[in-house]
């Protein structure tokens, strides 16, 4: 019992020291602005074959700086398209 508690600690702190590396590249990527684009409606749902649908996004900076500038394009892919590209943007 006793050599298996032994072994048991180095282990655990190896783990421990592993894992805190992986840790600390994810803990420097918040130091920018981050965009989160999510979907929150379209309306008609489903979308109808040759009918304009409307769709409502919602973008959020989870980052932790200010997003300066920010302009979101729409590329769309078959079999969707936009009627004019001044909408894409």
């Amino acid at each position: 019992m006793i050599k298996i508690k032994n072994s048991l600690i180095p282990l655990v702190l190896s783990l421990l020291f592993v894992s805190s590396l992986f840790a600390v590249p994810a803990c420097a990527a918040v130091g920018g602005a981050n965009l989160k684009v999510t979907i929150i409606e379209t309306n008609p749902y489903p979308a109808k074959i040759g009918e304009y649908l409307t769709l409502t996004v919602q973008v959020e900076n989870i980052g932790g700086d200010k997003a300066d500038n920010v302009d979101i394009e729409i590329v769309p892919q078959y079999p969707f398209s936009l009627d004019s590209q001044a909408n894409a943007v």
